[in-house]
């Protein structure tokens, strides 16, 4: 154990300043995220746009960490009957732990300390923090072997990037000769099983990797190794051709989505007195799509009966469609946000009371379909069944906010500032700089509740920023300017400018004296809403009938 220790210290030591430098191109990244959430907001969008490309350069530059990889096998060299260890007692798998270890040390636990302070800076949770890590470490992982794969085999920079750069030209080469294949036999391969190809292929390149650097650091028997590698490479072209078997990835994948759809829709009913209809349907098309393209499903539905103090929002909803024949259609459906959200925020603002009950909002679900499932609706009716996930919403705050840049807010990992505030003409420009986490386990997660209707999507509930003017009984949601979103570390940052109004803006666009002096008059007000309760609604029919616009 000394002797692999020893050996690790003396590769920190020898490659002490590329890690220096690599470090601080991490810290450089890290601080220009810092730079972007405290600017006072006048620099403008130019500045924000060279930030995010000079942000986006030195993530790049963090990415060539694969060449380090090549400085620390070179240490002691795999290839040839020179190298130093080799008149040593060392043997080839004690060398690997000791390069495994530092590996591990430079490339995994280096970035992650020198990120924990961005991560807690940003309001990041014990969660949060553990996977931004895991997915630090899973990014730089892949570089790793890539650098690991070469780096054994070669004896010298030159033929590392030689190596390196071939790669590169390999693949998309070798993609290129295999899309005709498919062109000229026409084969026609189905999603379940091109997913388990592309699983094949993953697991046969890292384990070909894995062999190869093993086999090297073991026997060190170079062209056995180059023909592990050639190998590796003819099974994956093999694979990506010929693989004929469904590894029921997709099935298993599905299956575990519909698992979470029992475990997360709410069981809770529909509150009191609220009453939702299901109304007719039509089928569209996108203005010059062929009759062979997907059609969109458009069901209309009613709302009633929903308090004065309540909004009603949905989030996710799932759809069915089914005839007697036994063809059938499920999916996702996306549902248009119900106007009451926007009523009841508007009623706050101005202090108005609303009415004991909205008279009802008219809304509708989507469902993108195949042509032929759109075929068969239209000339026969279909059982149709529509599961929404809502959430009853109510305002939490409405508080006055100062027409100045003002200091920053969290809720949770959520945070905002308001950046900067500045009056032109008969408008009020305000920039809003927000930060949330941005998380690939977030996406996949979101990504897989959306499409299975088993939850929420990931949605940030920042605050909603309203000019209002008393005087005139006014209140403008704000026309946004420009907006930009970077992200640096795991985390997305915002920049947001929106122009607020204080009175209807005049058609002619010019700004008017009145127009000028509402603005004097008119507060910025920032609206918080709260989730009360959340249920799931199922609408039926057993005859859902669509057709296409007649031409």
């Amino acid at each position: 154990m000394n002797l692999t220790l020893h050996i690790v210290k003396k590769d920190l030591r020898a490659l002490r300043w590329p890690i220096l430098l690599w470090i601080l191109v991490i810290v450089t990244k890290l601080g220009i995220g810092v730079a972007m959430l405290t600017a006072d907001g006048t620099e403008g969008p130019e500045w924000f746009l060279r930030l995010d490309m000079f942000a986006k350069l030195m993530a790049g530059i963090e990415c060539v960490c694969f060449v380090f990889m090549a400085a620390l096998i070179h240490e002691d060299l795999l290839v040839g009957t020179t190298a130093f260890w080799m008149t040593r007692p060392i043997s080839g798998g004690r060398l690997l732990r000791a390069k495994l270890l530092s590996i591990g040390l430079v490339f995994w636990v280096i970035p992650v300390l020198v990120s924990l302070p961005w991560w807690q800076g940003c309001g990041y949770g014990l969660r949060e923090i553990a996977w931004a890590a895991a997915e630090t470490v899973a990014l730089q992982a892949i570089f790793v072997l890539v650098g690991l794969l070469w780096a054994v085999i070669t004896d010298g920079y030159a033929r590392f990037l030689m190596w390196a750069l071939l790669m590169v030209i390999a693949i998309p080469s070798i993609g290129g000769l295999i899309a005709p294949h498919f062109t000229k036999t026409n084969a026609v391969v189905t999603p379940e099983v091109g997913t388990s190809r592309m699983f094949v292929i993953v697991a046969l390149a890292v384990a070909g990797i894995a062999a190869v650097v093993a086999h090297q650091f073991l026997t060190r028997r170079f062209w056995r190794s180059i023909a592990i590698i050639g190998t590796t490479v003819g099974l994956i072209i093999m694979t990506a051709l010929w693989w004929p078997w469904d590894l029921q990835i997709a099935a298993k994948w599905h299956a575990y989505g519909e698992s979470r759809v029992e475990a997360n829709w709410p069981t809770t009913i529909a509150p009191a007195g609220l009453t939702l209809t299901l109304g007719n349907a039509d089928l569209a098309r996108a203005p010059g799509a062929r009759a062979d393209k997907p059609a969109q499903l458009r069901v209309n539905y009613r709302v009633e009966g929903l308090p004065g103090s309540q909004a009603l929002v949905p989030y996710v909803a799932n759809f069915s469609l089914g005839w007697p024949d036994g063809t059938a259609e499920k999916g996702w459906s996306w549902v248009r946000p119900e106007q009451s959200l926007s009523r009841l925020i508007t009623y706050r603002v101005l202090n108005q009371t609303p009415a004991e009950k909205w008279a009802h909002d008219d809304s509708l679900a989507t469902q993108h379909i195949p042509a032929a499932t759109a075929t068969h609706l239209a000339a026969s009716p279909a059982t149709y069944t529509l599961k929404v996930r809502y959430g009853v919403m109510e305002v939490e705050s409405a508080t006055s906010v100062p027409l100045q840049s003002g200091v920053r807010t969290r809720n949770g990992f959520l945070g905002e500032r308001l950046a900067h505030v500045e009056k032109v003409g008969d408008q009020l420009e305000v920039t809003l700089v927000r930060h949330s986490p941005s998380l690939f386990i977030n996406t996949l997660l979101g990504l897989q509740n959306f499409v299975f209707g088993a939850g929420q999507p990931m949605t940030r509930h920042f605050p909603q920023y309203l000019l209002v003017n008393h005087a005139h009984d006014f209140s403008d949601r704000g026309t946004q300017l420009w907006t930009h979103s970077s992200r640096i570390g795991t985390v997305d940052i915002d920049w947001q400018t929106v122009a607020y109004h204080a009175t209807k803006k005049p058609s002619g666009g010019r700004p008017t004296l009145e127009a000028i002096n509402a603005l004097n008059e008119a507060e910025l007000v920032r609206v918080t809403l709260r989730e009360q309760m959340s249920f799931a609604y199922e609408f039926k029919t057993d005859a859902l009938s669509a057709e296409f616009p007649k031409p």
